[in-house]
């Protein structure tokens, strides 16, 4: 069999998507919606010779090239009108709830040649590659295609529908994007992978930007569930009720700033933002967001986090795929699935780090790191102000700290009430030793001084 790929939408003859104007001067583009509602009809022109014992593969493609289904049609004759009624048979006579993708659009066929896929929901893309092991018989002149559009879908949730911009064109590099339409909906055809935007804003009051984990008709959405672009240099989020909102900012340098979003998330403990991107620079100082927060997701990332010591306003959370350098926080939440590269500062808030990776330096200057990792504590930790250093909340022992904890102040303290850290270790005080607020456990074995 071929290797399976992904045909450019863009690239195919009759696509929608060929609309784009990419040799405009550069607009400032504000979504509008309420492009007319028609259903997409995809067609896969056969032909060549064929043999009765070759076969054709029906596939569901996610955005990353992984094949999430296939069924085999064996194609049992050598005339091509005869193989489309044989795959139009086999295609409606599949059982919906063992195969949902499918079920979701129609099979027919035209002029003898032609193999079509309509879809149920006007309004709702889909993508069905179609694939033979045939030597000579041909699907789009290939041996696997994705199709071109006989009728292209339109939608008022489709990003890649022209009447759904000010412009009257989909956003190209170097546009200004702008969502603030309350309640708007944009949730189709996000990959714009080829595009750069100058600037996006999301401003929407309530709506929602990108598809869920979970397709509605309970499969795994296999369409892209981000907006997707090449680099977006500048990314602005106030949203100040919006639950649902994916973004991810491509390969580039990205700064993302995020002001507010809604606090129930996208369901269970998934963020209501969430960022993926190669080189993400980023300020939360309001909202539920998460970056790379998803099991398999990744974002390398430097990170700032909260307004104010007395706000609690930001609630971050950094899945196991971030590559995090430095973490500047004035105040908020902070669950940390991931290592800690460079280092972390925090003046208020709560930090819990979790997993197995390293910190490499830790500063507390105000409020409580949970420090939940079996990674190693490298740097000079430093706790002061009110600053708290909690070892007591996760029981794997032999944790490494590699120099003193440096304890500045009264009010500064820490806990490894289980023993957890490797002993020896030193606790140093800036403050003499009837000043050092440690629980140090059972076995001591560690070393208590006045830090230099």
């Amino acid at each position: 069999m071929s290797a399976i790929t992904q045909l450019n939408p863009a690239a195919l003859p009759g696509s929608p998507y060929g609309s784009f104007d990419h040799t405009r001067a550069a607009l400032t583009n504000v979504w509008i919606g309420g492009a007319p509602t028609i259903a997409q009809i995809q067609g896969y022109t056969f032909g060549g010779v064929w043999l009765a014992n070759e076969h054709v593969y029906f596939l569901i493609v996610d955005p990353n090239g992984n094949v999430r289904k296939r069924f085999t049609v064996p194609v049992g004759t050598t005339a091509i009108s005869n193989i489309l009624t044989l795959l139009v048979a086999a295609f409606g006579g599949l059982d919906s709830t063992e195969w949902p993708e499918f079920a979701e659009v129609t099979a027919g066929s035209q002029s003898g040649t032609v193999f079509t896929l309509t879809a149920d929901t006007a309004g709702n893309p889909f993508s069905v590659t179609l694939q033979t092991d045939s030597a000579n018989g041909t699907i789009d002149g290939g041996a696997f295609s994705t199709g071109y559009p006989i009728t292209a879908n339109s939608g008022p949730e489709d990003y890649a529908c022209p009447a759904n911009w000010s412009t009257s064109t989909v956003p190209i590099t170097g546009d200004t994007i702008i969502a603030d339409l309350d309640g708007a909906t944009i949730k189709w055809n996000l990959d714009q992978s080829s595009v750069s935007p100058a600037e996006v804003r999301i401003l929407f009051p309530t709506g929602s930007l990108g598809l869920p984990q979970t397709n509605a008709n309970g499969y795994p959405e296999y369409r892209q569930r981000y907006l997707k672009f090449a680099t977006a240099t500048l990314v602005n989020v106030q949203s100040t009720r919006s639950n649902f909102i994916n973004v991810h900012c491509g390969t580039g340098d990205s700064t993302v700033n995020v002001t507010a979003s809604g606090t129930t998330g996208q369901g269970g403990t998934v963020p209501s933002v969430l960022i993926l991107g190669s080189n993400v620079t980023a300020s939360v100082t309001k909202g539920f967001v998460g970056f790379a927060a998803l099991a398999g997701e990744t974002c390398t990332l430097a990170l700032t986090i909260g307004q104010s010591t007395n706000a609690n306003d930001a609630n971050v959370v950094l899945g196991a795929g971030c590559v995090l350098s430095t973490v500047v926080k004035m105040s908020g939440t902070l669950t940390c699935n991931c290592a800690v590269g460079t280092s972390l500062t925090q003046a208020a808030g709560t930090t819990t780090i979790n997993g197995t990776g390293n910190v490499a330096q830790l500063t507390i200057d105000g409020g409580k790191v949970i420090l939940n990792t079996a990674g190693t504590l490298g740097g000079n930790t430093v706790v002061a102000g009110s600053g708290y250093l909690d070892f007591s909340q996760d029981a794997r022992t032999g944790k490494v700290v590699t120099n003193p904890i440096v304890l500045y102040g009264a009010q500064a303290g820490g806990s490894d009430a289980l023993g957890v850290i490797a002993r020896p270790y030193t606790v140093a005080s800036k403050n003499g030793l009837g000043f050092i607020n440690f629980n140090f456990g059972p076995s001591y074995q560690v070393a208590v001084s006045n830090a230099a």
